[in-house]
């Protein structure tokens, strides 16, 4: 029930000859927690607050009783994403679950946006908030607030690896003097990245890779001649963009990169 709710309770005895009656008796009625039920000399139930309460009922030394659960019908609404630099990803299929106290074991799921509503909870609520490939996050939220709750979860310390290759058609007249690959970092760790290329003619000209974070500082670089390829392992930052770049150095002449591939296999 609601606070606010009523609910009509009906006392039956059983006589000894097996017949139930609901007649011919006095019954009394009485609530062992009467902030979250009452009950009338009727046997009427009125919801108050939340909470768990017994109504009981007695004739003479003849009782029993029925139990009650008042649940406030508020609902919290909230985002689940994932953590900096890519708060705009939004994580569905993740379970958000109130971990603790009345109403312990409410969960809903988020949707492809990221969404979810918890039904029937109220006050303050302790949640869980897990999804695969995700650090389980805890939360306190309350339900009286007109902002819905937005959680950040980190990803699971796992290795991806991402890459960008480029290669000029056949009889493609584009010109490229350079190509770029931004990944992104949750956790800080080791990075191994790799570069390489060729270009369209002069083949000693040689290609310059550098690698810079999202505030534009240079973190690596070097100049492989012949088109060399290059690589370096670097420990980063988590929570940022990177930026790796292979170009023709600017080499006189201006030759053509017409095919370069660069990867970065980092924690996620």
């Amino acid at each position: 029930m609601k606070a606010g709710d009523t609910f009509q309770l009906t006392a039956t005895a059983t006589l000894s000859n097996g017949r139930t009656t609901t007649s011919g008796f006095t019954v009394s009625w009485s609530s062992s927690d009467t902030d979250v039920v009452t009950v009338n000399g009727s046997g009427l139930v009125t919801a108050k607050s939340d909470g768990r309460a017994a109504i009981s009922a007695s004739s003479s030394a003849i009782s029993a009783s029925v139990n009650f659960v008042i649940r406030g019908g508020r609902t919290l609404s909230g985002i689940v994403t994932e953590t900096a630099p890519t708060t705009s990803v939004m994580v569905a299929g993740a379970r958000v679950t109130v971990a603790d106290g009345f109403y312990a074991g409410v969960s809903a799921t988020t949707d492809a946006g990221g969404a979810f509503t918890l039904e029937d909870v109220n006050g303050t609520v302790n949640l869980r908030i897990s999804a695969q490939h995700f650090d389980d996050a805890l939360l306190t939220a309350d339900t009286a607030s007109t902002s819905p709750v937005t959680v950040r979860l980190l990803p699971s310390a796992r290795t991806v690896t991402d890459e960008s290759v480029f290669s000029v058609p056949w009889g493609d007249r584009q010109q490229r003097y350079q190509s770029t690959l931004t990944f992104a970092m949750h956790r800080a760790g080791r990075a191994e990245v790799t570069t390489g290329g060729s270009v369209g003619a002069g083949e000693s000209s040689p290609l310059c890779s550098e690698l810079r974070d999202d505030d534009n500082r240079l973190l690596w670089e070097t100049q492989s001649f012949w088109l060399g390829p290059a690589s370096a392992t670097l420990q980063l930052e988590g929570g940022r963009r990177y930026t790796l770049k292979v170009s023709d150095c600017g080499w006189a002449g201006r030759p053509i990169l017409n095919y370069s591939r660069l990867t970065a296999t980092h924690p996620y």
